[in-house]
């Protein structure tokens, strides 16, 4: 009996000691599934901030090489996580990390790259949108990927592809907004949806169409300013909505009417940048709001004024491109100011400053375009600096130079316009070199030669309707008209460019 039970403990015991060993590795791996969830929670929301504080401080500041590297963290933490550990959150964060990416790899000018990852935000935005339907954050997130491929082509000059992907944008934000009517942050996207599509259209000349939805714009960005008066990049967005507009009734041949605009966008400006001074993407967008000013008064004659708001501009990207060089998005900016600044000194006789502004301006170019990519605008920026350049050449007699110059910068702008007849800036630039390159023909006896380019330019102007010649293109067909005699046609559009206030440049001059 002693023995039985004996044997009868030891087997309890043992059952005992089985179950408290198991009962302690159940207990085990509830904390550890409790410490891996708090851990991963933690890893979540530290993803969280880098892809919301930490890469909007390094925006303000202009840290692309800061950013990228964190990006760099952040998708290796993905690539090791396992399948079951990915949901959607995770798929939405890593959505977030490629665009970011992107936007940063845009901006250091490799297009390529920053396309393909893109792309890939884009098929993780669309598992997203289709597996709930309801959800506005992931609608959202399509939205926006679909506006990023849109932005690469548009900055390539690509307008019909990216009208397509900013045309798929406005039915989701629609529709969010319906989903969850007068949340400010729909609103908004839609502001920015509507935007970027009228800049489409502005850019192909539908002038009237591109500014009937810029004032809708202004109205629902009015409404944000309404929702939340102290939201600066709703009051941004209004500056954003002044300059729009500025630009298309300026290019309407409403000077003064475009004047009042950017002077409103610069002020709007000047006051949030005033309230974070080191806020280096807002300080961007000052000095591009002197810029449309600057040119403005140049349409206008006012030459000094014009100066004055221009060199503004140029101080303002000389700081931001001296503190990260590598920001192409700033180099670009200071090579374009600094040829507008060459064009006032042309227009006011200080050819040697023009001379010196002008190789800055060229060697700024020629530096972004040693990248792997290079940008519709960086191409157009090289060419109409080399037109420049020719002229002044004209102007000093160095009749061969300016030859030369013509002849590569006309070849350049031809094979931007060829990529896309749709986009009338390209147009423009164009003709505006064939213009010199007849200049520079006929100052070296080549009159026949020159009579046969300024007609090929002619013929190509004349396929741009009367009614959406901005006044620089009117000025471009009047000068043509001159050249090749045909003074009556000729003084009907300078009548219309003298009603308008808008005061000859140079080009019209032979």
């Amino acid at each position: 009996l002693q023995r039985r039970n004996r044997r009868l403990l030891a087997v309890t015991g043992g059952a005992v000691a089985v179950a408290i060993l198991t009962v302690s590795l159940a207990i085990m791996a509830i904390l550890s599934n409790a410490e891996a969830q708090r851990r991963r929670e933690q890893a979540e929301n530290l993803i969280e901030f880098m892809v919301g504080d930490l890469r909007q401080r390094l925006q303000e500041i202009g840290r692309l090489d800061v950013f990228m590297s964190v990006g760099n963290k952040a998708m290796e933490y993905f690539s090791d996580l396992h399948d079951e550990d990915v949901d959607n959150t995770v798929l939405n964060q890593r959505a977030k990390v490629l665009t970011q990416i992107g936007n940063t790899r845009l901006d250091q000018g490799e297009v390529s790259a920053a396309l393909d990852s893109f792309e890939q935000a884009r098929v993780i935005a669309r598992r997203l949108a289709a597996s709930d339907p309801s959800s506005t954050e992931w609608q959202i997130t399509l939205a926006n990927s679909h506006f990023w491929i849109g932005l690469v082509h548009w900055q390539n000059g690509e307008l019909k592809a990216a009208g397509e992907a900013f045309q798929k944008v406005i039915p989701i934000v629609d529709r969010v907004d319906q989903l969850d009517p007068g949340k400010p942050e729909w609103l908004a996207e839609k502001s920015y949806a509507y935007t970027n599509l009228a800049r489409v259209l502005e850019m192909q000349g539908e002038l009237n169409r591109s500014l009937g939805l810029y004032r809708e714009i202004a109205l629902i960005n009015d409404k944000l300013l309404d929702l939340e008066p102290d939201n600066p990049d709703y009051l941004l967005e209004v500056g954003f909505a002044h300059n729009n507009i500025g630009k298309v009734t300026q290019s309407l041949g409403r000077l003064r009417e475009a004047e009042e605009h950017f002077v409103k966008d610069l002020e709007v400006k000047q006051a949030v940048s005033n309230s974070d001074p080191a806020n280096n993407l807002w300080l961007g967008y000052l000095s591009t709001s002197y810029m449309f000013l600057g040119r403005n008064y140049m349409a206008r004659g006012e030459n000094t004024k014009a100066l004055d708001a221009i060199s503004k501009a140029i101080d303002i990207s000389s700081s931001l491109h001296s503190f990260e060089p590598g920001n192409t998005t700033w180099s670009n900016r200071m090579a374009e100011y600094i040829l507008e600044l060459a064009v006032v000194n042309i227009l006011t006789g200080e050819l040697e400053a023009a001379r010196v502004a002008l190789n800055e301006s060229a060697d700024l170019w020629e530096g972004l375009l040693q990248s792997e990519t290079q940008k519709w605008a960086w191409r157009t920026g090289s060419g109409l600096t080399m037109v420049y350049q020719s002229l002044l050449a004209l102007k000093v007699g160095d009749l061969q130079q300016s030859r030369t110059l013509s002849s590569t910068a006309k070849k350049i702008l031809a094979d931007l316009h060829r990529e896309d007849t749709s986009n009338l800036e390209s147009r423009r630039n164009y003709v505006l070199a064939g213009l010199i390159d007849g200049d520079a023909h006929a100052a070296t006896d080549e009159q026949q030669t020159a009579i046969t380019i300024w007609t090929e330019s002619l013929e190509l102007m004349d396929t741009v309707p009367v009614a959406d010649r901005d006044p620089v293109s009117a000025e471009l067909t009047a000068a043509l008209m001159l050249r090749l005699g045909q003074e009556d046609q000729a003084s009907v559009i300078l009548d219309r460019l003298n009603a308008m206030g808008y005061q000859s440049r140079f080009i019209s001059e032979f």
